[in-house]
């Protein structure tokens, strides 16, 4: 289950990427993220996959913080971002 509540994430002072999202993913569905570009939509799935925190509100991926269990979130989801991003504490040979 995803949970997103009252969500948001501001970059700098002019740049503000998600206000006030929620939204709720419970287990077992399929769900797609649409909308124009810079909607929030690849932040939003930064957030979901540990990669951002939120600046306030809550984002639980099966009842945790993605940023503070990744590796238990990173193992259950699929996330391919369009630039890769690698998690610092592996080395080349594990990925």
């Amino acid at each position: 289950m995803i949970e997103f509540k009252d969500v948001y994430k501001i970059y700098s002072k002019n740049v503000v990427a998600l206000q006030g999202a929620s939204f709720t993913i419970p287990s077992g569905t399929l769900a797609c993220l649409l909308g124009p570009n810079g909607a929030g939509k690849t932040t939003t799935m930064k957030l979901i996959a540990g990669f951002l925190r939120p600046s306030s509100g809550t984002v639980k991926v099966w009842g945790l913080e993605p940023w503070i269990h990744e590796k238990e979130v990173r193992e259950r989801i699929g996330f391919l971002h369009e630039r890769p991003i690698y998690p610092h504490s592996v080395t080349v040979y594990q990925l």
